[in-house]
């Protein structure tokens, strides 16, 4: 083989490895977005399950978490956590998920780190349908966790239970009713028994 044959079959060479390296590297990339924008397979954060879908229509796996810690007057740490399940369609960011409006979101206001049995009519605990949070106060006074929240329609817990064995290993089975008047805690309609369980919240940690 002559010197020229040689030097073409080597550029050739050389070309051929970087266009498997270009086309590789456009394949991971591929990947890499697709994983992120997909919602195929999202990461379960907890599942519920309503007993009557005809007046509370949910039965899904959570794919949005966010936990807040305040302190009332007493010093007392007050924890929030909100799982939501949110359209196909939202941001992929979680913040941006966070402020856009859930499909359903499952509400939990009670002591920092529960650890227990809860009755639900001792601590907040609420199911909203078309849920977003209102910025109109960024104080993270206590009381303005309920004040920021905005819905079409509030179901309120009314009895029933939720078990923590730990941050991560949660169940719950709770008989909610529709609110009809927030100031005066007024609830209408069937009461509605919601179960399932909640699940990573201690890997996941805290969004805000």
């Amino acid at each position: 083989m002559s010197p020229a044959e040689l030097i073409w079959k080597e550029e050739s060479n050389m070309f051929y490895r970087q266009f498997i390296i270009l086309a590789l590297s456009i394949v991971m990339l591929g990947c890499v977005g697709s994983s992120s924008d997909n919602k195929d397979g999202p990461l379960v954060l907890g599942t519920i399950t309503s007993f009557d879908m005809e007046y509370i229509n949910v039965d899904a796996s959570f794919d949005l978490l966010v936990v807040e810690v305040a302190s009332d007057n007493e010093s007392n740490n007050i924890q929030q956590i909100i799982l939501s399940i949110n359209d196909n369609d939202s941001p992929s960011d979680l913040t941006e998920q966070a402020s856009n409006v859930a499909i359903w979101a499952f509400v939990i206001r009670t002591q920092a780190n529960p650890i227990g049995i809860y009755q639900a009519e001792d601590i907040e605990v609420k199911l909203f349908r078309g849920y977003s949070r209102s910025n109109a106060n960024n104080d993270t006074d206590l009381y303005l966790f309920k004040d920021r929240d905005v819905a079409d329609i509030t179901y309120v817990g009314i009895s029933g239970w939720i078990s923590f064995d730990s941050v991560n290993d949660t169940t719950y089975e709770v008989q909610f009713q529709q609110e009809t008047n927030t100031e005066l805690g007024l609830t209408s309609g069937p009461v509605v028994t919601v179960s399932g369980s909640i699940v990573n919240l201690e890997s996941l940690g805290s969004l805000f």
